[in-house]
């Protein structure tokens, strides 16, 4: 009776009919639009269909601005920078140094190697492209060999990143997670920021994990603001994979970005292959303390997903550990993404 009695609050709340079941979910937390859309929910399955259409409704029900969603960030003060020239051995010299960094205006860089930093820096494209020629990640943020409590704190920002490609022959180091990430991999308890970048046509070719733009690996923060991902491909999170990292996504667009199984011949079949069309959680956790942390919270607020594709969730899938973390969509729009919109999920 308890069962039926927590589905039938959670149908009421979104204002729909759906399938319960004694199978999974059990007590995930959300919220659309400040609706309390699943509040200790025990015990029940949902279909898939009917779910989706439940959320449509409930994400329509209200045009306001939820107080609890943070305004899109203002780019990092560029003042003192280093001004560097158009060139891939002049960038790899900057971030080996760190600091404040600047592109000139409309430069491009096409790469011979990914660009490895080990040290904290803030970079402005000043409207450039970088790209990984279809051969190589642009971005490895942080060490996975060494591991340190505090990692480092990186803005990327007013840049597109493109035809990045990760994979095991071309990036296997003691300094990334090879396949992971194809545009920016970003690891341990690092602090990052992405304020108004465009991923466009990144291809992570991995057989475990994913994040065909940006994988971020544990315990760390992921802040993306103003940011386009387009047409971007992974076995999991064809747009961003996020594993136990404090993640937010404010006014954010998600158009065509895939998670497929044997992305880019990578040959993945895991049980999370095809999962996230644009977004992959997977916990989230920001204390920096261990592995299995899982305080943290994953934030969608004021975004637009368009035409993602998944095997489970279409255009987000969500999964978290414990009853300390909290996953929250308010203010945003999902528009013909295929293999259902969300997948939500708890431990």
């Amino acid at each position: 009776m308890k069962k039926i009695i927590s589905c039938l609050i959670f149908l009421f709340l979104v204002f729909s009919t759906s399938h319960c079941k004694s199978e999974s979910c059990n007590g995930f937390k959300g919220f659309i639009n400040e609706l309390p859309v699943l509040t200790e929910l025990t015990d029940c399955k949902k279909d898939n269909t009917l779910f989706n259409l439940a959320l449509l409704a409930a994400l329509q029900s209200s045009n306001s601005s939820p107080s609890s969603c943070p305004g899109r960030l203002s780019p990092v003060d560029m003042s003192g920078a280093n001004l560097i020239s158009c060139s891939e051995t002049a960038l790899k010299e900057a971030i080996t140094i760190g600091g404040k960094i600047q592109l000139p205006p409309s430069c491009t860089i096409t790469l011979t190697s990914q660009i490895v930093a080990l040290k904290d820096f803030q970079l402005d494209g000043n409207g450039g492209t970088i790209s990984g020629n279809n051969a190589h990640r642009i971005f490895s943020l942080g060490s996975i060999a060494n591991f340190s409590t505090t990692g480092l704190n990186v803005t990327i920002q007013n840049i597109t990143l493109r035809d990045g490609r990760s994979s095991f022959l071309t990036d296997t180091n003691a300094n990334v997670s090879a396949g992971d990430g194809s545009a920016i991999f970003t690891t341990l308890n690092n602090n990052t920021q992405i304020i108004n970048v465009k991923f466009i046509d990144n291809v992570a070719v991995s057989t475990s994990e994913g994040g065909g733009a940006i994988r971020s690996r544990g315990q760390g923060k992921l802040i993306v603001s103003g940011s386009l991902f387009q047409n971007n491909e992974a076995n999991a999170g064809g747009a961003i994979n996020s594993l136990l990292t404090d993640l937010t996504v404010i006014d954010s667009t998600f158009i065509n970005n895939r998670a497929k199984p044997n992305s880019g011949g990578g040959g993945g079949s895991g049980a999370e292959a095809g999962s996230g069309g644009a977004i992959y959680t997977d916990g989230a956790g920001s204390d920096g303390t261990s592995s299995t942390s899982s305080n943290g919270n994953l934030v969608v607020c004021g975004s637009y997903f368009e035409k993602n594709h998944g095997i489970k969730g279409g255009a987000y899938f969500s999964y978290i550990y414990g009853n300390i973390s909290i996953s929250t969509i308010t203010n945003s729009l999902f528009v013909e993404n295929t293999a259902g919109m969300l997948y939500l999920g708890k431990d």
